[in-house]
């Protein structure tokens, strides 16, 4: 972000599922910034780290809490203490609701719900009054998406928990806030074909998917004190295409899958 100040310079930040394109953008803007900035990741590759500014970085498995509480201890010892943690981790499991089995299911609850709700809970330790954190969900969490039926839920169950912790923290204040992004263009879209894209940029209103950094030019701003009165909330950045109240085709129930008892 050019043009206003942000006042970050100084500021601590920990990214969790920083190698992503949406939390590797958060990451080089927050360097821009002149924040401190660690990464944490389940297991970074070289790879994935290549395109991140050079920021210590810490292993945190959300689906293990041992993990979360020694990642949070090495990324204070970088850091001190956190003024800002910013999560953009989730698993994806794309299939109908007829081919999700339970297992998957609970894979992306004990990564996106259970996991974070853990890591802010062990987090709010590290962090100061006037701290921030940002989770990052999804528009799927209103627009019911056949093809990912887990991850609605899930982003769904996150964009409330945003307002419960924001009450629960209030008193600190540790301020909470969540951003919705719609369609993104991230490693996903590798798969997608020019027909598919341009079907999808055909429902949205701004007639184009968004690229990660007008999602993390969001994260950003509502981690910094410009956004200090705002807690309790859900950024929807989308282009407008929830507006449109259109939603994705469903899938055709196979017969007799109803009656599996």
């Amino acid at each position: 972000m050019t043009g206003v100040d942000l006042e970050l310079e100084g500021s601590r930040v920990l990214v969790v599922g920083a190698t992503g394109g949406i939390g590797s953008t958060v990451v080089s803007i927050f360097g821009n910034e002149g924040a401190a900035t660690v990464l944490a990741s389940s297991n970074p590759t070289e790879t994935q780290l290549q395109n991140v500014e050079a920021s210590p970085v810490v292993r945190i498995d959300l689906r293990e809490s041992v993990s979360i509480g020694e990642g949070l201890a090495e990324a204070a010892t970088h850091l001190g203490s956190i003024d800002a943690l910013v999560v953009s981790a989730s698993v994806n499991r794309f299939a109908s609701f007829w081919d999700l089995d339970r297992e998957a299911w609970q894979e992306q609850f004990e990564v996106k719900y259970l996991g974070i709700a853990d890591l802010c809970r062990q987090a709010v330790q590290y962090m100061e009054p006037g701290g921030v954190i940002v989770l990052i969900s999804g528009i799927a969490a209103v627009v019911p998406f056949s093809a990912n039926p887990a991850g609605g839920a899930v982003n769904a169950a996150l964009e409330h928990f945003v307002k419960l912790l924001a009450m629960e923290l209030s008193t600190i204040p540790v301020r909470v806030v969540g951003v919705s992004p719609g369609f993104t263009r991230t490693s996903r879209f590798e798969s997608f074909s020019q027909v598919q894209l341009e079907q999808l940029e055909s429902e949205i209103p701004l007639a184009r998917v968004a690229e990660p950094q007008d999602i993390a030019d969001v994260v950003v701003f509502l981690a910094s004190k410009r956004a200090s009165y705002i807690t309790g909330t859900t950024v929807v950045v989308d282009g407008g295409r929830t507006v449109t109240g259109a939603t994705w085709p469903t899938t055709k129930a196979p017969l007799g899958a109803i009656n599996d008892d």
